[in-house]
């Protein structure tokens, strides 16, 4: 919760999130509805949420979500990937949540999520920013095949090989879209070492997921 503005992560003991049952009741316990989802694709594509409840059981295609419409919530599901959590400085105006993968990310996801609020007349120093539990660089050992796609500060280079550090190549284009680096937090959590907390699809090779939320206030 920051300055009013509710939002989270689930933890892997609520379940996997893509069952509606253990959805609903993490919902419940988090005191917020049940919120609109997507056929995550790992690209850009942001929609506008306006609907007054869950999206159904066809839910639109794409990978990030903004609304300023009160009550309403946001969702995305993460098992690795980046979910991005982004409001304006009070959360009165708009909030959103995105899922940013390493091809969403290369893609520029963070990008466009904050473009998402330049369209809706938020300037991006009135923005901030966190990005949720996700597989950090201490596990996430990439080909040499990305290096051209991700800025060269976003590796680590050791024995075993190249990790990619992929919230700090996210973190970097929050700021070159002009968050203010102050308002930008990142969460100190690996997805695939903290096998007590979260699913990890590069650990357990399970398709199980945790569910990122936000509610508009």
């Amino acid at each position: 919760m920051e300055r009013g503005v509710p939002h989270g992560v689930t933890f892997r003991a609520l379940g996997d999130m893509k069952a509606q049952a253990a959805r609903a009741e993490a919902c419940r316990a988090a005191g917020v509805r049940e919120p609109l989802l997507l056929r995550q694709r790992h690209g850009t594509t942001i929609l506008e949420g306006t609907a007054p409840s869950g999206s159904g059981e066809h839910p639109p295609s794409g990978d990030g979500w903004v609304s300023s419409q009160k009550g309403l919530t946001l969702g995305v599901f993460a098992a690795d990937c980046l979910p991005i959590f982004i409001w304006d400085e009070d959360g009165l105006e708009a909030v959103g949540v995105f899922h940013s993968g390493w091809k969403g990310t290369a893609e520029g996801m963070p990008r466009a999520a904050v473009e998402a609020f330049s369209r809706m007349g938020l300037a991006p120093r009135r923005l901030a920013a966190f990005i949720g539990p996700h597989v950090g660089a201490c596990c996430y050992r990439v080909g040499p095949e990305l290096e051209g796609r991700f800025r060269p500060g976003s590796f680590l280079r050791g024995p075993q090989g190249l990790f990619l550090d992929l919230a700090a190549d996210a973190a970097a284009q929050l700021l070159e879209a002009g968050v203010g680096g102050e308002r930008i937090e990142v969460s100190p959590d690996c997805t695939s070492c903290r096998s007590d907390l979260y699913f990890s699809f590069r650990r357990e090779k399970q398709d199980r997921r945790m569910l990122a939320f936000i509610m508009k206030p």
